[in-house]
């Protein structure tokens, strides 16, 4: 061994001569004395360790294998959900409704079950209205701020002349009106009276003819008075009375029930003589004051052949003279209601038409002086009393303002209030997922924190577990590690403190969700980390230096 030792060396006097390559080649020999003096040992050891010769093996390795293989872990770890949450709830309530099964698959925001909650909806409908009327109401408040604020500014500007052109402008219009005003009465009380005389001639010629009708009928009705019912019968006194009446009223004359007609044609005396006495010049007094007298006339003479029996022995020219008669009163007692009832609303309606007039005149009037005295305060400038008093007017819209928004935020709290009591009722989830837990049924009383579901988000999961202290320096934040054999992942997070008790650190490795996998939440897991770093001189720092075998074609060592 010595001799081919010596021949290498004479072979190589060139890594004999290098100092640094010296002291590697005696290093070596040093090891492969020991390592033939051990060999020898064990040949002379005896007929009990020949098996043991026979079983141990020594073989020579690349140190960057050996780097590769001290470089990874195997550890067990726990398959967790990044995102996953317990949804509890926060009032006390029944159950209305439950939206979901176990184990389904559902999306952020989906609902989940909701809770009887009529009540707390009508309270943020109440809210919700009571904030429209605030917010109304401040508007309001403001635009009358908004008016005193824009007063007060025209008050400390003084009067400009664009305003006080338009002031006597103002003024000017005013007066127009008034004389238009004045003019309208003149000529609304012109034909109001005109307007009533006519009405007034042709309703005295209307009740005329009525009265002259009813005088007509009552010649034809003595006449046949005188045919058919003469002596005391009781026919012919009601006859006699009624006859009596009608010509009362008609003609002035009483106690005439018994007179023939050449008598009574010569009258001329009650409503028949006062109505000719005023044809040429009626009035809406001595026309409605006798008014009553002309119907009563026209009602007495129909109550006059009313009173006329139709006897068997009366002609039947007689018998439709009666209903000839009856006909034509009728027709002259609605004539004059209808000329009546004329006069009284061509009064009204020139009443009507003056009053209008007359109002017209009067705003016309206050519209003048005011327009003057818009003039005055203009010409004059506003003293500083109206700008103080302006000033108040300004800060008490301003308080209004400013007490109805501290109303409005105080209903708006109430409507967020209400609404957050209603978000309670409805339980809803914060993230994608699936129903992992549904431990409620339907009309359950529920109390606040009682578990509603939990949801787990099985495309998001991270594996915990724990590596000793010593292998801290192969891994690091986001390097890969396989997981089963059938996925992989990237540490996203190696704690800083190190267990004292187990000498262990924890490490989070976030699972690759590019692809499906089939790992669940709980599982138990085998990780595999492998570290890229193959620096030979963090190997040489941990090996004895007597396991090392150094050669031009590379670096070595022994392993059994």
């Amino acid at each position: 061994m010595k001799q081919k030792l010596l021949h290498f060396f004479h072979q190589k006097k060139t890594l004999w001569q290098d100092p640094k390559k010296r002291i590697i080649l005696i290093i070596v020999v040093f090891v492969l004395g020991i390592f033939s003096y051990r060999i020898a040992q064990g040949i002379f050891s005896g007929n009990g360790d020949t098996q043991q010769k026979k079983n141990k093996e020594v073989t020579v390795q690349s140190v960057k294998e050996l780097a590769v293989k001290s470089q990874t872990i195997q550890a067990t770890g726990v398959v967790e959900s990044v995102d996953q949450v317990e949804l509890k709830s926060e009032v006390s309530a029944k159950i209305s409704k439950i939206n979901v099964t176990l184990g389904q698959q559902i999306k952020h925001g989906q609902t989940i079950a909701t809770f009887y909650n009529k009540d707390v909806y009508a309270s943020r409908q109440d809210a919700s209205a009571r904030v429209l009327a605030s917010q109304a109401t401040l508007d309001q408040f403001q635009a009358t701020l908004d008016a005193q604020e824009s007063r007060l500014k025209e008050l400390q500007k003084g009067p400009r002349k664009e305003e006080l052109a338009i002031s006597q402008t103002a003024v000017t219009n005013a007066q127009l009106s008034l004389n238009e005003a004045n003019n309208n009465v003149a000529i609304i009380q012109d034909k109001v009276q005109e307007d009533l005389d006519t009405t007034l001639s042709s309703s005295v010629s209307v009740l005329r003819q009525s009265v002259q009708t009813a005088v007509d009928t009552l010649y034809n009705a003595s006449n046949i008075q005188y045919s058919y019912f003469v002596g005391s019968t009781q026919e012919a006194s009601s006859i006699k009375l009624a006859k009596e009446k009608a010509i009362r009223i008609l003609l002035g004359q009483a106690n005439a029930g018994d007179w023939l007609t050449q008598y009574i044609a010569e009258l001329n005396g009650g409503i028949k003589g006062y109505l000719d006495s005023i044809a040429f010049s009626p009035t809406v007094d001595t026309v409605l004051d006798r008014e009553g007298e002309v119907l009563l006339g026209i009602q007495a003479t129909m109550e006059l052949y009313n009173s006329i029996p139709l006897v068997e022995k009366m002609s039947d020219s007689d018998i439709a003279l009666i209903a000839t008669e009856k006909a034509r009163l009728q027709s002259a007692f609605t004539a004059a209601m209808a000329a009546v009832n004329a006069i009284e609303t061509q009064v009204t309606t020139n009443k009507s038409s003056i009053q209008n007039a007359n109002t017209a005149l009067v705003n016309a009037q206050n519209a003048l002086e005011t327009t003057q005295k818009q003039l005055q305060l203009v010409q004059a400038g506003a003293s500083q009393e109206q700008i103080d008093a302006q000033v108040s007017a300004v800060k008490q819209a301003q308080a209004n303002v400013r007490a109805q928004q501290a109303q409005l935020l105080s209903a708006r709290a109430s409507v967020s209030l209400a609404s957050a009591q209603v978000d309670k009722t409805i339980i809803k989830s914060p993230i994608s997922g699936r129903i992992a837990t549904l431990p409620i049924r339907r009309d359950e009383l529920v109390s606040p924190g009682s578990v509603i579901a939990s949801v787990i988000n099985n495309n998001a999961l991270q594996i915990k577990t724990f590596i000793d202290s010593s292998q801290l320096p192969i891994v690091s934040v986001n390097q890969e590690a396989r997981i089963n054999n059938v996925a992989t992942g990237t540490i996203s997070f190696i704690s800083p403190a190190i267990d004292p008790t187990t000498g262990k650190v924890e490490i989070i490795i976030v699972v690759d969700n590019s692809v499906e996998t089939p790992l669940v939440v709980g599982q138990y897991v085998d990780v595999t980390i492998t570290s890229t770093n193959t620096d030979i001189q963090a190997i040489q720092a941990v090996l004895p230096l007597q396991s090392v075998y150094i050669t031009e074609n590379g670096t070595y060592v022994f392993t059994v």
